[in-house]
């Protein structure tokens, strides 16, 4: 296995994919440049743009590979799998160069949608796999043994895809692509529960550029919460507020009064006593006094995908703690220089 955090070779590779045997066909030697997007909160999570110097290529599969060589060693890593689409042209009248934009194997579910009244029963797993069968070329890899506790309709509006990820949700999993455009089930873990799968840091061993970028948004973050419940004659109004010094939210700190307000919510019953709506105030600020912190790097291509736990280790910037990949984007040409986008909550408030 290749050590990332050291010199090394690199050159990309990509290559045609058989849609019915899912194998690499032929190499395309004609790409000048592409580029890899991963993003946690797209439809498709990912999407490629291939610019080649001829060769219109159609609506194909095609498979990206960076080879490398380390202390004599070759390796071969494959990094994504893509659907060739919108291509666009330009030429000067002596050189013309092509651009497309591919994406990943989950469009044939996004564009395709299940028949009216379409239902499922038993297996997620199995359901999911059936699905994937019909409406698109690529193999499916999943398991588990939760059955449906009651039959699935499909919305009107739904698409396989946005079908067969409500599906999932039943097994805790998300519908999602891995490198090699296998359509998988993968688990849904909370932010808390994620293990740390790599370390970026700025020692002289680490792959971290030393461009680094830090988001910490306090906008709209309350520190007064207002719960009110009214029935016929009569109302409670519960209150809370973020009055402690060590709170950098407070209303102390601040100065002034950031209010959020609910109105007859469903944790209050009818009778309610101002005990239990004050209680519920408190609750609902503790909440919301939770700020995302978002960390943009620059790195060197190594195997760090969206979704997962990486410690970012900054000592010049006061900057060690454990964030979660929300988005990339891969520059395929030497050097593979990868940009992450990377967040962590922090609790600014807590009863």
């Amino acid at each position: 296995m290749a050590d990332w955090a050291r010199g090394m070779k690199q050159t990309w590779t990509w290559v045609e994919v058989d849609p019915g045997t899912w194998q690499d066909i032929r190499v395309i030697d004609t790409v000048v440049s592409a580029s890899i997007k991963r993003d946690a909160g797209s439809d498709l999570r990912e999407s490629a743009s291939i610019v080649l110097d001829s060769e219109m290529l159609g609506e194909i599969y095609v498979r990206a590979y960076i080879d490398i060589e380390q202390d004599g060693r070759s390796e071969r890593v494959c990094v994504g799998t893509f659907l060739c689409q919108t291509p666009v042209l330009k030429s000067n009248g002596k050189t013309q160069e092509l651009t497309v934009d591919a994406y990943s194997p989950l469009l044939e579910l996004r564009d395709d949608r299940p028949p009216y009244g379409y239902t499922s029963t038993g297996k997620v797993s199995d359901r999911i796999a059936q699905i994937v069968e019909g409406a698109s070329h690529a193999p499916f890899v999943g398991y588990g043994s939760t059955s449906f506790p009651v039959p699935v309709v499909a919305n009107e509006d739904d698409s396989w895809l946005s079908y067969s990820r409500a599906l999932a949700a039943y097994s805790g999993c998300d519908v999602t692509c891995d490198e090699w455009g296998r359509v998988q089930m993968a688990p849904i873990i909370s932010r808390a529960s994620l293990r740390q799968t790599w370390e970026f840091t700025d020692s002289n061993s680490s792959i971290l550029l030393p461009d680094v970028e830090e988001t910490f948004d306090w906008y709209g973050l309350p520190n007064v919460c207002e719960v009110v419940w009214s029935e016929d004659t009569r109302s409670v109004v519960g209150r809370a507020e973020n009055s402690s010094r060590m709170s950098a939210i407070s209303t102390v700190r601040r100065g002034r009064r950031v209010v959020m307000r609910v109105d007859n919510p469903d944790e209050l019953k009818d009778g309610c006593t101002q005990v239990e709506a004050d209680a519920l105030a408190r609750t609902l600020l503790e909440d919301a006094s939770v700020v995302e912190r978002e960390f943009v790097i620059s790195h060197g291509f190594c195997p760090v995908k969206i979704g997962d736990c990486v410690r970012i280790a900054f000592a010049r910037y006061g900057i060690d703690m454990l964030a979660q990949v929300r988005s990339q984007e891969i520059d395929c040409a030497t050097g593979a220089t990868m940009r992450s986008v990377c967040v962590s909550t922090e609790r600014m408030w807590s009863i």
